[in-house]
């Protein structure tokens, strides 16, 4: 018996050895918005932010990489055309920004149908660290997760110099029983990548 854990080992060492891993420092900037509810009317524009974090990646064959990442992320929107008014009536505010800031993991599965480019997909987990706003409703309760999907396509080149573009599509609220406010962003980063 312990020859054959043995075995098995030294045969799951011997593949990790020979697997290909690599990890990937990156960085990027996004642009943000939310799929605003239509009771509260206007029309919110993106808000800029960045990201920044790491990706650590297992290539399953020629065709297909799996790659992991932590990223932090800057979403929210501006909302220039936003009046809040006093008890009388009068202008005490115009335009809001409200800016939310992320722990993103997102688990990614990259298809390689040419040398260099690549098209990827996969879910993504957002852990919330802060939500910045002048909007009443943004300091009310916010969910634990923003749970969403990410799809994208890349470019990496022989060097290790790599640039992705992706879209994300928030799939729940960001305020508790509220509808809309799912997070919809658009990023481009760029990395290097080390063979381990």
């Amino acid at each position: 018996m312990k020859r054959f854990v043995l075995s098995i080992m030294i045969a799951a060492v011997a593949f990790l050895a020979e697997a290909q891993w690599s990890v990937a420092p990156k960085i990027g900037v996004n642009w943000s918005k939310v799929n605003f509810p239509e009771a509260y009317g206007g029309n919110p524009s993106s808000l800029t932010g960045f990201n920044i974090g790491a990706a650590a990646t297992y290539q399953i064959n020629k065709w297909f990489d799996l790659q992991g990442e932590v990223l932090y992320t800057m979403r929210g929107l501006d909302w220039d055309d936003l009046y809040i008014t006093d008890n009388a009536g009068n202008v005490a505010e115009k335009g809001v920004k409200i800016r939310q800031h992320y722990v993103d993991i997102p688990v990614l599965l990259k298809f390689f149908p040419c040398t260099g480019f690549n098209l990827q997909a996969g879910p993504q987990l957002g852990i919330p660290l802060k939500y910045d706003g002048g909007l009443a409703v943004a300091n009310g309760d916010k969910v634990p997760v923003d749970f969403g999907l990410v799809f994208g396509l890349g470019y990496e080149s022989e060097i290790g110099v790599f640039v992705d573009a992706r879209y994300t599509l928030g799939l729940t609220s960001t305020i508790k029983d509220t509808p809309g406010w799912q997070n919809r962003t658009i990023g481009i980063t760029v990395g290097y990548r080390f063979n381990l």
